[in-house]
């Protein structure tokens, strides 16, 4: 992203920053408009994004397209591994176009915070909140052409589950995005360099890739820490609850591969060590949640931290 510069609105935060503390709503609102200005015309920008969900939302949806049938043996695996890429690729899809927004925006937020304009509060809040409606968006229609060409559980009420669940997992990755940028402040290779080892680790402990009950005592907090995990239990959930399958009808069928075979979506839950009810969807949400806000303020304050060691 390429920061706009508005004379308008740069002029009308200078007058404004005159008369500080009781002129913040005013600051945040012309700063937030400049965000939102930003990203509307980088109109380029928004169409690749927008094409890569479309891409991989009918990739995924073209390879899985009857992975899901219920008369196939394999469905379990099949389901599993949708479910798992579709929480991955939402994190990436999210985390990339943020992960370079401080170290390209880096020179004017010098420059206005020098001059007093605005605080960096301000700043990192408006970029927060200006880049909603088209994270949504995205989520909208990556979901929806991979959830339905998929054939995931066919109701509205699922569905509207998982894209709530989706947009989360983007909004926490996008909190990540920001979380990278802030250490890597003014550089966009280092900050591109650290986003893939520092978003690996968290998906490997989603539940899939090691059995939540294998989680060695020393990655306990990585486990905590893992939105992949909380987001893939609570749509695992939401797919297999009360779900009876076939999977015992042909031989060396699983979610592992091991060789083993489930009657119900109870059953393949507890091989993966998730629970099987709603509570436990709420609690993995509202853990996603929470996440989501430690790491963007975590993200703030070390930005904060950053500039001010600069200034110095």
């Amino acid at each position: 992203q390429r920061p706009v510069k508005s004379d308008k609105i740069s002029k009308a935060v200078r007058e404004m920053s005159k008369r500080r503390g009781e002129n913040y709503w005013t600051q945040f609102k012309l700063i937030l408009w400049r965000s939102w200005a930003s990203n509307v015309r980088e109109a380029q920008f928004v169409k690749v994004q927008l094409g890569q969900a479309i891409v991989i939302g009918l990739m995924m949806g073209l390879v899985f397209l009857n992975a899901t049938d219920e008369a196939s043996g394999a469905r379990t695996q099949n389901v599993t591994g949708l479910i798992f890429f579709l929480t991955t690729n939402l994190t990436f899809l999210a985390l990339f176009p943020i992960v370079q927004t401080i170290p390209l925006e880096l020179p004017v937020l010098i420059r206005d915070r020098d001059n007093r304009m605005y605080k960096v509060w301000v700043y990192f809040l408006s970029k927060t909140l200006a880049g909603i409606p088209l994270d949504l968006l995205i989520d909208v229609v990556y979901i929806s052409i991979s959830y339905w060409m998929t054939g995931l559980r066919a109701d509205a009420g699922s569905f509207f589950t998982v894209l709530g669940i989706g947009f989360l997992i983007s909004i926490t990755g996008q909190s990540m995005g920001y979380l990278f940028s802030a250490i890597a402040l003014n550089s966009v290779p280092l900050a591109l360099a650290i986003a893939i080892p520092g978003t690996i680790p968290f998906l490997i402990f989603s539940g899939l890739l090691i059995n939540l009950d294998s989680t060695p005592p020393y990655f306990i907090w990585a486990e905590s820490l893992s939105w992949a995990r909380w987001a893939f239990e609570a749509i695992m959930i939401t797919e297999f609850k009360g779900q009876i399958l076939d999977d015992c009808s042909s031989q060396g069928n699983s979610s592992s591969g091991s060789g083993a075979c489930f009657n119900t979506g109870e059953e393949v839950l507890a091989n993966l060590a998730f629970g099987n009810d709603q509570a436990t969807v709420e609690k993995d949400i509202g853990i996603l949640l929470l996440l989501a806000v430690c790491f963007r303020m975590a993200g703030y304050f070390i930005l904060v931290l950053r500039l001010r060691y600069l200034k110095r």
